[in-house]
């Protein structure tokens, strides 16, 4: 696991602010402000809308805006924080960032009408089980992001949990094409988007910025050096 030393004013080993401002992933040596609150936001809030097109609020079944939402917020604002992520030495929010802000955009390609790809599955009644494939591998990505979070904090294991949940009785409903299971699917969504929203604002209700900081769970530390293991 990645570590950070800083001295006595708070300065990194390398000359870099000591970035404890997100509290939901492990400490890291950084220069430029914390991507963390944006791409949780991003995340958060088109997962939010998805969830409410996909049980139909307000009787709305037509789920364009959603497209946008995967297009602007989900996709490249995410990706955007991802690519930001990499200059503080942050592995796990990098990748996270970017993959999950392609995988928006990813959904957005595949619902947008002028890429075809709804419309060429039609004639041979595929859409379902090619939907299915498509989330069983984000099912085994979400899985091992899931172990992987295992050293961050509580909160982000349990967002990923809630993910690989949604993923996965997402994959089984459009296998057996079960609007009740993807309505299950749906009710994880919101679980999801309450998780993010919660680590979003730890990044930004801190107590250096604030007057309260919101808990997250305990990260693993080393109490001799302040490093996190």
């Amino acid at each position: 696991m990645a570590s950070t030393s800083y001295d006595r004013n708070g300065v990194g080993a390398r000359g870099g602010a000591f970035d404890n401002a997100q509290p939901g992933f492990p400490a890291y040596n950084r220069r430029i402000a914390n991507p963390g609150p944006l791409g949780l936001y991003a995340f958060a809030v088109t997962t939010f809308i998805w969830s409410l097109f996909a049980v139909h609020t307000r009787r709305v079944y037509e789920s364009e805006l959603g497209l946008a939402m995967s297009l602007a917020v989900g996709g490249l604002v995410q990706l955007l924080a991802g690519m930001w992520a990499f200059p503080t030495g942050n592995t796990f929010a990098a990748t996270m960032f970017s993959i999950y802000g392609a995988f928006y955009l990813s959904l957005g390609i595949i619902y947008w009408p002028g890429s075809g790809l709804i419309d060429s599955y039609l004639a041979s009644h595929d859409l379902n089980r090619a939907m299915g494939i498509y989330l069983t591998g984000w099912f085994v990505l979400t899985t091992l992001m899931f172990f992987a979070a295992f050293r961050a904090s509580i909160t982000l294991v349990l967002l990923f949990f809630s993910m690989m949940m949604g993923f996965m009785l997402g994959m089984i409903g459009e296998y057996l094409a079960s609007y009740r299971i993807m309505k299950a699917s749906a009710a994880f969504g919101f679980i999801t988007t309450f998780l993010a929203f919660w680590l979003g604002s730890s990044g930004l209700f801190t107590r250096e910025h604030h007057f309260f900081q919101l808990p997250v769970g305990h990260q693993l530390r080393n109490r001799n050096t302040d490093t996190v293991v």
